[in-house]
C-alpha cells in the first residue's frame, strides 16, 4: 500500500505538469530546481555556469514553439530569447509547485498507508465508503477514503499543535490521527471533535470543558427566546433532530403541540371548543431537554453546544 500511495501522488505531480518538452528542458529544471528555486537564487552562478554547458540557447529554441502554442501564434511570429527565458522560468515555478505538493501528498498518503493497514475501525470505513468492483479496486477506494479522512483530522490536529508541546510529537501525532478517525467513522462529527477537544485539553492546549459548560449556558439563554420558526432552523443547521415528545414537552400546561395552518406551535382546546394558540414554555427547556434525550443520549442542548465547540475547534 506504501507503494500505491506513492504512485498516487506522483501521477499528481505528473499530472500538474502538462506541457510537451523534451529531455534537455527538463533536465535544465532540474539544474534551475536545485540552484535556484532551493537557495534562494544563492546558486545563480553555479546555474549560469549549467546553462553554458547545458546548451542553453537550444534549450531557448525549444521553448519559443511552446510559447507560439499557448498564444496561437503563428510559426513565422518571433519570439524573442528574453520572452523565452521569462516563459521558461514561469514553466519551471509552476513545475516546482507541483513537485512540492506531490512530495506532500506522498508524505501524507505514506503516513496514511500505514494507519490504514492496522486500523480498528475497517468495517465502519467500508460502511461508509461502499466500495465497489473487483478487490483490488475496493482496496484502493477504502485507502483513497481512508487517506482524505486522515488528511482532514491530522491538518485539525496540526493546526493546535504549539512548538514545545508534548503531545507535537510524530508518533503520538500519528497515533491520536487514528483514534479519532475511527471515532469519526464509529459516532460522527460531534463525538470526534468532543474527543478531539478533550484530547487538545489534556495536551494544555484548550479548555475544553469549560468552554464546553460555558457554550451549554450560552445556548439555554438562547433557545428559549426562539420562535418555532427559528428554533428549527438552528437545529437544522447543527444536525439536531428533537423529537415531537421534545417539542411537546415544551408547550405550556393545557396545550398540546400542533403544526397545523392555522397556528402554532401549541394549541389548546377549551372546554367549550374555544381554541387558543402559544409559544414554548420558556421555563420549561431545562427539564424538558433532560427528559427527552436524543438517541445517542445527549440533550439538545448538549448537541448545539458540542456543535459550537466543534466550530471553534474547525476556526483554529
Amino acid at each position: 500500500m506504501r507503494s500505491v500511495a506513492k504512485s498516487l501522488a506522483v501521477e499528481s505531480g505528473k499530472a500538474a505538469q502538462n506541457f510537451v518538452v523534451n529531455q534537455q528542458v527538463r533536465s535544465m529544471y532540474e539544474i534551475w530546481k536545485d540552484q535556484i528555486a532551493k537557495n534562494g537564487g544563492q546558486g545563480a552562478k553555479d546555474f549560469e555556469t549549467a546553462l553554458t554547458i547545458q546548451g542553453y540557447s537550444s534549450v531557448l529554441q525549444t521553448a519559443k514553439p511552446l510559447i507560439r502554442a499557448s498564444k496561437g501564434l503563428k510559426d513565422d511570429q518571433g519570439i524573442t530569447d528574453d520572452q523565452a527565458e521569462t516563459y521558461l522560468f514561469g514553466l519551471f515555478e509552476k513545475w516546482r509547485q507541483a513537485d512540492d505538493t506531490a512530495a506532500k501528498q506522498a508524505d501524507g498518503l505514506s503516513k496514511a498507508s500505514a494507519a490504514f493497514a492496522k486500523t480498528t475501525c475497517r468495517a465502519e470505513l467500508e460502511s461508509e465508503a461502499s466500495p465497489k468492483g473487483a478487490t483490488c479496486e475496493k482496496e484502493l477506494q477504502l485507502f483513497k477514503r481512508y487517506a482524505d479522512l486522515d488528511a482532514q483530522v491530522r491538518g485539525r490536529v496540526n493546526a493546535w499543535m504549539r512548538p514545545g508541546n508534548s503531545c507535537n510529537a510524530p508518533a503520538a501525532i500519528d497515533s491520536e490521527t487514528g483514534a479519532l478517525v475511527c471515532q469519526l467513522l464509529r459516532y460522527g462529527e460531534d463525538a470526534y471533535k468532543a474527543s478531539l477537544g478533550k484530547y487538545l485539553e489534556g495536551c494544555g492546549l484548550l479548555n475544553y470543558a469549560k468552554d464546553r459548560n460555558n457554550a451549554a449556558k450560552r445556548v439555554l439563554d438562547r433557545l428559549p427566546t426562539l420562535t418555532s420558526d427559528k428554533l428549527k432552523a438552528l437545529f437544522d443547521r447543527a444536525g439536531v433532530k428533537p423529537t415531537d415528545a421534545f417539542y411537546g414537552c415544551l408547550c405550556p400546561n393545557g396545550h398540546h403541540l400542533y403544526s397545523g395552518p392555522d397556528g402554532g406551535p401549541c394549541r389548546r382546546i377549551g372546554p367549550l371548543g374555544g381554541v387558543s394558540f402559544a409559544g414554548y414554555d420558556p421555563g420549561a427547556w431545562a427539564a424538558c431537554a433532560a427528559a427527552n434525550r436524543l438517541p445517542d443520549g445527549r440533550t439538545v442542548v448538549d448537541a448545539v453546544a458540542d456543535t459550537l465547540m466543534g466550530i471553534h475547534i474547525d476556526q483554529k
